[in-house]
C-alpha cells in the first residue's frame, strides 16, 4: 500500500515553507521506482523506514542517507528505488 499525506504550514510559515509529506509504503515485497526530476525547489527529506537505493544514470548505485538536502537541479541524475517499509517526511520549501 502506497500512501502520500500533504499539509499546508501555519500561515507564519507560508512565506518559507509550501508543503510537509509524509509518504508511507507499506509490505517488504512492495518495490517502487520513481525518477528523480530537475527540480526548483529545496526540499528536506527524513527516512525513518528502509532507505531508498539510489541509481544514478552512469550506473553508480548506493543506499541514501536518512536525512539529505535536496536542492535545485536543472536535469535528472538518478532514479530513486524504494523498498517496503518506507515512512519518509518532507519539507518543501
Amino acid at each position: 500500500m502506497l500512501s502520500n499525506q500533504s499539509r499546508l504550514p501555519c500561515p507564519e510559515l507560508r512565506p518559507y515553507v509550501r508543503a510537509y509529506v509524509q509518504r508511507q509504503i507499506m509490505g517488504p515485497s512492495i518495490d517502487v521506482v520513481q525518477p528523480m526530476p530537475a527540480s526548483l525547489e529545496t526540499i528536506i527529506d527524513l527516512e525513518f523506514g528502509n532507505l531508498p537505493i539510489v541509481e544514478y544514470l552512469n550506473g553508480a548505485v548506493l543506499e541514501a542517507i536518512r536525512t539529505s538536502i535536496v536542492g535545485q537541479g536543472t536535469y535528472r541524475r538518478l532514479w530513486y528505488r524504494l523498498r517496503g517499509p518506507v515512512d519518509s517526511f518532507g519539507i518543501f520549501f
